[in-house]
């Protein structure tokens, strides 16, 4: 039940963000036809996840498909859908958030798979930490037995979760 299920971290910010995934029809031979695939959103798609996989996502509240409706040309398997999300700087880091983008319909033959198998993009969309980021940090670093020591240097601090985050690299 993981076969539509990927991960994309949105900033903290109003702002839109854009992304893209393949939808692939499953044929044994290609098409000899354009087949047209219809998309939406299914909300019900995450309560079965959720079901299925004992995890907690909610809808993110503002999707927009930009092309609801794919081409894919004879001879060929495949198109990209383009979705955008924005306003994450209203949400709440510490809740999980999806884009449950769904196969509705399609010509040709072609029958859409169910929605937790191959016939979704369940995109998780968790927010990133506000303050994750590089930080200049200048000053001095005591440690014990030694003598102070000027430090004027880029920090990286990623996101653990939406309380916390680390240092990346070793050391001081």
């Amino acid at each position: 039940w993981n076969g539509g299920f990927q991960a994309f971290a949105l900033q903290p910010v109003p702002d839109a963000v854009e992304f893209k995934f393949l939808v692939n029809i499953a044929t044994d031979a290609l098409p000899t036809e354009d087949i047209t695939i219809s998309l939406g959103i299914d909300a019900t798609a995450i309560t079965r996840y959720n079901t299925a996989k004992g995890t907690n996502y909610q809808l993110f509240p503002n999707i927009d498909i930009l092309n609801d409706q794919l081409v894919i040309k004879a001879g060929t398997r495949n198109a990209y859908a383009h979705v955008r999300v924005w306003g994450a700087d209203a949400l709440d880091a510490c809740d999980n958030y999806m884009a449950p983008i769904v196969i509705t319909a399609a010509t040709g033959g072609v029958i859409p798979a169910d929605a937790l198998n191959m016939g979704s993009r369940l995109m998780a969309l968790p927010i990133a930490n506000p303050y994750a980021g590089t930080y200049h940090c200048v000053g001095y670093r005591i440690r014990p037995g030694n003598p102070p020591e000027t430090i004027e240097a880029d920090e990286v601090f990623s996101t653990v979760d939406c309380k916390t985050v680390i240092k990346q690299g070793f050391g001081n």
